[in-house]
């Protein structure tokens, strides 16, 4: 039963929102704005999305300060893009586990990955968001101060985890509850914990520095995009509405390959940065599947090859 309302209530968001959506512009009207990104466009598409990949997994070997070849990640990193937006409800960020142990890395060094990064995500999309609302001259709200805020109030509390004081107590009480009675989510967070108190000042700020690039490709992506479909959006309007939309993809209700929510976010983002609603559907739906095509180039061979590995363990 929990089963079937955990994969249901995606399907009914993708459904309902997915009509919602539809029904508000015209299919023909999508194949011809769609049939402007030409295949020369649609690999500049693809290397963007290869350097976003490559520089994630970057971030995650920085995460965990690994000797490990840094190409070793690429695979893992690609498979997990992918993953995250086939699979609903955040089920796709459980695959990294998975994914990143022929690496010889953890569960628990995984756990301190998502963490990390979904933590860096966020501040800085709230801090970016918030300045980009600035500079791009958008008055009369306080979303800029809020995000500010909220992005203060976040730093300081995830910053507790990097105080040894704070470590070696968690660690303390984690030690405890395993000797009592040890589970493998205990066990994990163990090894979370473990990695982030191996943080030092210069590791903090490389995985800072890499999620910021990461911040600009995707960008960077969206405008391409936008500049082929030739939408009356500036960089910083694109990069606006893309630290919208991930912030708004935060939401734990997702649909069926994102279909339906993702579209709408982005729709809701690129509206907050000026364009009207049936255009801002008609580009929202467009960003979605070019990204999913891109990424599902990258990382489809990856993922079926270890999911074929498991399957071939399990027989």
């Amino acid at each position: 039963m929990k089963r079937a309302v955990r994969f249901g209530i995606p399907l009914v968001v993708t459904v309902v929102l997915g009509y919602l959506l539809l029904r508000r512009i015209s299919l023909a009207e999508m194949v011809k704005l769609a049939s402007g990104i030409s295949p020369v466009a649609g690999v500049v598409l693809i290397l963007l999305t290869a350097l976003f990949v490559g520089l994630r997994g970057l971030r995650f070997r920085a995460v965990i300060s690994t000797q490990l070849a840094p190409n070793g990640f690429i695979g893992p990193a690609a498979a997990y893009t992918l993953s995250a937006q086939l699979l609903p409800g955040g089920a796709g960020e459980l695959t990294l586990p998975v994914l990143l142990s022929p690496l010889g890395i953890s569960a628990g060094q995984s756990m301190a990955m998502l963490v990390v990064c979904r933590l860096l995500d966020l501040v800085l999309s709230l801090t970016l968001g918030a300045v980009l609302w600035v500079l791009i001259g958008t008055t009369g709200s306080h979303l800029p101060m809020v995000g500010l805020g909220a992005s203060v109030i976040i730093v300081m509390v995830a910053s507790l985890l990097f105080v040894p004081a704070v470590q070696r107590h968690l660690s303390a009480w984690l030690d405890t509850v395993i000797a009592r009675r040890p589970s493998k989510l205990v066990v994990m967070t163990r090894e979370a914990v473990a990695t982030v108190a191996g943080f030092s000042g210069m590791r903090v700020l490389r995985v800072v520095a890499l999620t910021l690039m990461l911040k600009l490709l995707a960008s960077s992506f969206y405008y391409f995009l936008a500049l082929i479909l030739q939408a009356r959006l500036s960089f910083l309007q694109v990069a606006l509405a893309t630290q919208l939309s991930t912030l708004f993809m935060a939401v734990p209700v997702q649909g069926v390959a994102g279909l339906g929510t993702v579209d709408a976010w982005w729709a809701l983002s690129l509206k907050l940065v000026g364009l009207p609603t049936t255009t801002a559907i008609y580009y929202a739906i467009i960003f979605h599947f070019s990204y999913l095509l891109a990424t599902a180039a990258l990382g489809i061979w990856p993922l079926v090859r270890r999911v074929g590995s498991l399957s071939g363990r399990l027989a």
